[in-house]
Order: structure tokens, then C-alpha cells, then sequence
């Protein structure tokens, strides 16, 4: 269960499809994987989501084929971004 506040929004993200089912990278304020670990917790739109790996200003998570099915990332890659949603887990900054 996520305990944090959403505390960005995303700037762009671009899904990749894989053999494993989809690669995503989320384009981040700056200052926002400050404090972030490998292997955390950041809600994608409501869709709780796994760190693979991490930038300054990018994250990059890998998302299976039933995660994909069962939620609205693959719909909404097509919406604003400025309409996602991100948070860490029981962070606040």
C-alpha cells in the first residue's frame, strides 16, 4: 500500500515493447530519484511499479504482459502526460 503523496508529474514517458511484455521509461522532475533505490516503489498512474533502473531525470521500469493487460499504462501512454500521477513509497520530501 503506498503511504506517500503524489509529488510529480510526469514530463514524457515512452513504453518499449519487450519479449517479457514492456519496458517503460518515465521522464522526471529534477530532484525526484534524489533519495531513490533500485528495486523501490513509485506508483505510474495508480499502477504500482518496481525501479529497474534510474537517471537524474529518468526511470526505467518492466512492466510483464498481465500487468499491462490488467492496467490503464498502455491507454494512457497516449494521454498528456501532465495528467500522470507519480509518487514513492512512503516518501515525503
Amino acid at each position: 500500500m503506498f503511504t506517500g503523496i503524489i509529488q510529480s508529474k510526469s514530463l514524457s514517458a515512452k513504453l518499449v515493447k519487450k519479449s517479457f511484455g514492456a519496458e517503460l521509461i518515465v521522464s522526471v522532475e529534477s530532484g525526484f530519484t534524489k533519495n531513490l533505490k533500485k528495486g523501490d516503489s513509485v506508483a505510474v498512474n495508480g499502477v504500482c511499479l518496481t525501479v529497474c533502473s534510474f537517471s537524474k531525470k529518468t526511470i526505467k521500469f518492466e512492466i510483464i504482459h498481465e500487468s499491462l493487460r490488467l492496467s490503464n499504462l498502455v491507454k494512457n501512454i497516449s494521454m498528456p502526460l501532465k495528467s500522470w500521477k507519480i509518487f514513492k513509497n512512503g516518501r515525503r520530501n
